[in-house]
């Protein structure tokens, strides 16, 4: 395996790159060549908007809630509502989606 040079960083509250996503605008805080394993990804999205149908990734996620609240779709699951301090992982190939709440939500991802 190759030797990876990562170096520190900070990223400050608001930074982070612009990027879209069929659920809306998102900044990515941290790529996979920054950290050597992972992204990490903040969304803030209005109320009532879907994720995406149904669908599946290669790699696993995770969501911790921030703000707000997401209606998780995660088959073989019931459906689970998490608000604000709610962590859901999903490993990869599980397929899920997700609502937001009436009031919206603000969520960070983790894809590893």
């Amino acid at each position: 395996m190759a030797e990876q040079n990562l170096s520190t960083f900070v990223v400050e509250a608001g930074a982070g790159r612009p990027g879209m996503a069929e659920s809306g605008p998102y900044h990515e805080i941290a790529s996979r060549n920054e950290t050597g394993a992972f992204r990490l990804l903040h969304n803030s999205l209005a109320p009532g908007v879907w994720a995406h149908q149904m669908h599946r990734h290669p790699d696993s996620e995770s969501f911790y809630v921030l703000e707000g609240s997401f209606e998780m779709h995660i088959e073989g699951r019931e459906v689970t509502v998490l608000g604000p301090g709610s962590f859901v992982y999903i490993p990869s190939d599980v397929p899920h989606t997700f609502v937001t709440g009436p009031e919206g939500g603000s969520k960070l991802t983790l894809i590893a």
